[in-house]
């Protein structure tokens, strides 16, 4: 399977996303972006 790859402007979004959510957690995020939990794009 080929590795999906992700844009800058993806990735910032998900760890702004991130980072101004007190609650949130990895898994939710990437849930919300589509993405799987594991993913680096949510590498903060």
């Amino acid at each position: 399977m080929a590795r999906k790859h992700y844009t800058d402007e993806f990735h910032c979004q998900a760890v702004d996303l991130y980072e101004s959510t007190p609650s949130a957690t990895l898994k939710g995020i990437a849930a919300d972006r589509g993405v799987s939990r594991g993913a680096s794009v949510l590498a903060v």
